[in-house]
């Protein structure tokens, strides 16, 4: 599987999970449909070593809010309180390194940009290995 093929089917899994997690699945499709398509954007960039496009695409979501308090109030009701606050360190981790990766692509620093854009990718993975099966338990359990 390729880079930008493994990127949207990893957006795609988050964008499930929030959909499944939240009570407004509306906000969260909205903010992963919206990372997805920076990411995309973000790949087609770096093919061409096009900076500025790789830096305009992470700023998008850099520059995205906090998760909505409606999304947040129904993580909280589907998971622990530690889990809850990773989930909220790991979404500010993606932001904080999107923002590191337009710091490397106003540099021209295509190893450090790397660096970073393979961080937040890290962790995009990491929240949907954690949180997409209790999303869907939570979903199961409060259908029956």
């Amino acid at each position: 599987m390729n880079l930008p093929r493994l990127i949207t089917c990893l957006c795609f899994l988050f964008f499930f999970v929030g959909s499944l997690a939240a009570e407004e699945p509306r906000l969260t499709q909205k903010r992963m449909a919206g990372w997805e398509a920076q990411m995309e954007l973000f790949q087609r960039a770096l093919y061409r070593h096009d900076y500025k496009k790789m830096a305009d695409a992470m700023a998008v979501i850099e520059q995205t809010p906090e998760v909505h308090p409606k999304v947040q109030a129904a993580l909280k009701a589907t998971l622990e309180q530690r889990e809850f606050n990773d989930y909220m360190k790991l979404d500010h981790y993606i932001r904080t390194n999107a923002s590191l990766v337009i710091e490397q692509a106003g540099e021209r620093d295509i190893q450090k940009l790397l660096i970073h854009q393979g961080r937040l990718i890290m962790a995009c993975i990491q929240c949907h290995d954690t949180f997409l099966a209790k999303a869907v338990n939570a979903v199961r359990q409060a259908k029956h």
